[in-house]
């Protein structure tokens, strides 16, 4: 089981880094909500996926018909995640083929993630 922040981004170009914030807490909102920046000049996110640490499968893609065009951001919400896991990895892809992953991430500390 992996016991820090993990960083491993595969990219084609230059696709990676991570920015988190501190959280900011709301009464309705489930701890581990986040909002996930595109912080690449050129590269437009087409598909982000997220699971918790550990498992073999990833989630479905949250975009749907959506995009995340360079400088846009967009919650990502978990009415839809059961269970007190706080630790996720979050895994995205660029319109050019472009992939990102982010591993071990704690979502009840940190409430952005952006990819550069």
């Amino acid at each position: 089981m992996r016991t820090r922040l993990t960083l491993l981004v595969l990219t084609l170009l230059a696709f990676g880094a991570l920015s988190l914030a501190g959280r900011a807490t709301t009464a309705s909102a489930d701890e581990r909500d986040f909002i996930l920046v595109n912080g690449s000049p050129n590269i437009i996110i087409v598909e982000v996926n997220v699971t918790a640490s550990g498992s073999l499968e990833w989630g479905p893609d949250i975009l749907g018909q959506d995009v995340l065009y360079p400088g846009e951001s967009g919650p990502v919400l978990f009415d839809r995640y059961v269970g007190g896991s706080c630790s996720y990895d979050i895994q995205v892809f660029g319109d050019g083929g472009e992939e990102g992953h982010l591993y071990g991430i704690n979502l009840c500390l940190y409430d952005t993630v952006t990819f550069q």
